[in-house]
């Protein structure tokens, strides 16, 4: 076992400075401990990382050995878990009889803007999966955990914007390796963290008539993450004529999109060349 001596902080959360009871023969005066937490600040060495601790290459001599490792056993602030609001939830010190709803109404009515419209087709998707309940997650790796385990990556994009265009916008998608992050710390390996990728299009091209709740004015086309890191490892992003290639066939509804994605789950490639 072996004695805490302080702490310090640093951007990705508290380190605590550890002396060895075997070699010190007991525990630090004040003063030392101090003293130790301040080499640990400024010494000139480089820290590195391995797993879940943090070494320090720090000077020392035959009767010391101080060692640097995250405190994740010391966290006081537990994540808040979010419980799902009703949209009649009133707020307290206005007049008016506002309720959260209202709130609602008045943060998120522009659906068809790209910030507003990635999470609607989370939505959309998590509701063909049957994974609707509950609240969206905020932090994740991935959008979406399916009842069978899948871990889903949600793409939207559409040809009309809600700010002014010279014309039609471009399809894309974002692809890019991630690091996971636990709310404490980071992986050390950037990858792409879901099982299966499902880009949203909204390919309705009239301003008039353009209503993303209207589900005949989307495509879907999932596609597996094995896949994307066989033919596209490392890129960034991707259009969607590769999308399609890579789908393997036409987009699918949204009648079909549960089987397709557990299809495509499964199979670990693109689903079968059938119709939508």
């Amino acid at each position: 076992m072996v004695p805490w001596i302080g702490r310090i902080g640093n951007p990705h959360g508290h380190i605590c400075a550890y002396w060895s009871r075997e070699l010190c023969g007991g525990m630090l005066s004040p003063e030392l401990q101090d003293s130790a937490v301040q080499a640990v600040l400024h010494t000139r060495k480089r820290l590195w990382r391995m797993g879940g601790l943090i070494f320090g290459n720090l000077p020392c001599n035959e009767n010391i050995s101080l060692r640097i490792m995250r405190a994740e056993n010391m966290v006081q602030l537990p994540a808040i878990q979010a419980t799902r609001k009703s949209g009649k939830e009133c707020f307290q010190g206005m007049s008016g009889g506002h309720t959260l709803q209202d709130f609602w109404a008045w943060a998120f009515s522009d659906l068809v803007s790209n910030t507003e419209r990635g999470k609607l087709a989370e939505y959309i998707v998590a509701t063909a999966m049957g994974c609707d309940g509950g609240t969206s997650p905020t932090w994740g790796s991935f959008d979406l955990l399916s009842p069978e385990g899948i871990k889903i990556e949600v793409k939207a994009s559409a040809y009309i914007q809600s700010w002014e265009q010279k014309g039609f916008s471009r399809i894309g998608f974002s692809i890019a390796e991630s690091l996971y992050w636990d709310g404490l710390a980071y992986a050390k390996e950037k990858k792409r963290q879901a099982d299966v990728y499902v880009f949203c299009v909204l390919k309705h091209k009239e301003q008039d008539t353009i209503n993303p709740l209207d589900l005949e004015q989307w495509d879907f086309y999932p596609v597996s993450t094995a896949i994307l890191n066989e033919t596209v490892k490392g890129q960034k992003t991707i259009c969607l004529a590769r999308v399609a290639e890579l789908c393997g066939r036409g987009p699918c509804t949204y009648q079909r999109l549960k089987e397709t994605v557990i299809e495509v789950w499964q199979s670990g490639g693109a689903p079968a060349r059938t119709g939508a």
